[in-house]
């Protein structure tokens, strides 16, 4: 048995040690479990709160931006408006530099560089005129 059989289990010496231990693991368990409790709070929140968002936003008919990237750099963008008008918008961009078009030739939006000084590449794509990808605006 373990306990109070045990000669010497109960000298003041192994008590101070056995409670200092658990206020020791309790000061660092506490940071840990508070951190992980905001955690789980914020996460609930946001899972609770994202459906109500999207449905606001879709109510609420909010345009939405359809943004065309080179090399995970943003070039050009336009603002669309509901869920067909997305569709169509994303279809007329996509067929249109699988032929070689760039939508703001055809479309009106938003540069997000200087595309006067930018040329086809090999293969398409869109470059400056040094051979490096574009910068994003300042």
């Amino acid at each position: 048995m373990i306990g109070r059989d045990v000669p010497g289990s109960d000298s003041p010496l192994l008590v101070a040690v056995q409670v200092l231990s658990l206020l020791v693991g309790v000061v660092l368990a506490l940071p840990a479990l508070v951190a992980l409790l905001a955690f789980a709070v914020e996460a609930v929140l946001v899972i609770a709160l994202v459906p109500f968002a999207a449905l606001a936003r879709v109510a609420l008919g909010r345009h939405w931006t359809v943004e065309v990237t080179t090399d995970l750099t943003p070039v050009w963008e336009t603002e669309v408006g509901r869920w067909g008008q997305t569709r169509q918008a994303l279809s007329a961009i996509a067929s249109g530099l699988e032929q070689g078009v760039y939508p703001w030739e055809e479309q009106t939006g938003r540069a997000l560089i200087d595309l006067s000084t930018a040329r086809r590449g090999p293969g398409g794509a869109h470059r400056t005129e040094a051979g490096h990808a574009p910068a994003p605006p300042t």
